[in-house]
């Protein structure tokens, strides 16, 4: 039986209990929270498909948009088993099932399924999970920002919703590693909906770890063009942290931090410039400096001085007392 060995980091209840799995790329574990479903991706009305290592195909299933993403090629399978994994634990640990509880800021996940796509994997898994209209990178580049976060006090409500996310991952045992604005959606409905009512979800999971792994050097080479990924060699909850940060200087300067991979310096020392914030903090400078120095703080280099992502969300909650909710409008996003 593997040892078991405590999760060091947060100062959250997940600090207390013990996982026993050794491997920190963790495979699918058989657990029964998330259902099993028969999808046949080839016999339904498919919508549109995108995707690299792993395809995404939009469709319709059982009269609802849904998301069916599957593996092209068995290198992927253990991706879609760690997202599994990792999906399961958070609903254990909301003490939800399959149709019940579930965390407003984390991707709903229907079902898996045998992957059935002509060119997929005939290995492994398929999820289905909810549709969305899409991603917050995909309003960055497409310069609709404004649209999807229009207020200030919207932006920083967005951020505290995805530190409380990510608390929850943490508290199951697991760091993200992947957060950046491609993994976060926004879902269907926020078309005509204010921006109170827009829900961004959390997604993505298939690079998540166990805390306190190092990270191998493969591992690093093949994430080296990610740069919201931070400086670290371990998997702690501070890689969130500094991830949270970075997607922080996106909403605020309405920035998409594509750079290619040399150093995560680069991005760093875009924090400490001036670039012009959004147009929806022009009337909050305190703001703009507080979110910016709150950015700076989940970004610096040693693991150690990041603040908790416990601290990150009561920061950001501090925040929204001070800054009026100036009401949004209502907008075509155009971002999917």
């Amino acid at each position: 039986m593997p040892e078991k060995r405590k999760i060091d980091g947060e100062n959250t209840e997940s600090s207390k209990k013990y996982v026993t799995d050794n491997n920190p790329y963790v495979s699918g574990s058989g657990l029964s929270r998330i259902p099993r479903v028969e999808v046949d991706i080839d016999e339904i009305p498919v919508l549109k498909e995108s995707g690299g290592s792993a395809g995404v195909v939009s469709a319709k299933w059982k009269e609802i948009p849904v998301v069916y993403k599957y593996p092209r090629s068995s290198d992927y399978n253990e991706c879609i088993d760690t997202e599994i994994e990792c999906y399961e634990r958070i609903l254990e640990r909301l003490g939800g099932a399959s149709s019940s509880r579930r965390h407003p800021n984390i991707v709903n996940i229907y079902g898996c399924c045998p992957p059935t796509r002509k060119n997929s994997s005939k290995e492994g898994h398929a999820l289905v999970m909810e549709a969305y209209e899409g991603s917050l990178q995909r309003a960055i580049s497409k310069k609709r920002l404004d649209d999807v976060l229009p207020t200030a006090e919207g932006t920083i409500r967005f951020l505290a919703d995805m530190a409380d996310a990510l608390l929850t991952v943490h508290a199951s045992g697991f760091v993200h590693c992947d957060v950046r604005p491609a993994n976060i959606l926004f879902t269907y409905g926020a078309k005509s909906v204010g921006e109170s009512e827009r829900r961004f979800v959390l997604a993505d999971f298939g690079h998540a770890m166990r805390p306190n792994v190092p990270f191998d050097k493969e591992y690093r080479n093949q994430r080296a063009s990610i740069t919201h990924l931070s400086p670290d060699w371990t998997s702690s909850f501070a890689v969130d942290v500094y991830g949270l940060g970075a997607c922080a200087l996106n909403v605020l300067y309405g920035m998409s931090l594509s750079y290619t991979n040399e150093t995560n310096a680069i991005l760093y020392m875009r924090t400490h410039t001036k670039p012009k914030p959004r147009r929806a903090f022009e009337d909050f400078p305190e703001a703009v400096q507080t979110l910016k120095e709150l950015a700076e703080d989940c970004m610096l280099r040693t693991q150690s001085r990041r603040p908790s992502m416990a601290e990150v969300k009561r920061r950001l909650e501090a925040m929204l007392r001070e800054v009026p909710n100036n009401h949004p409008r209502s907008t075509e996003l155009g971002c999917a």
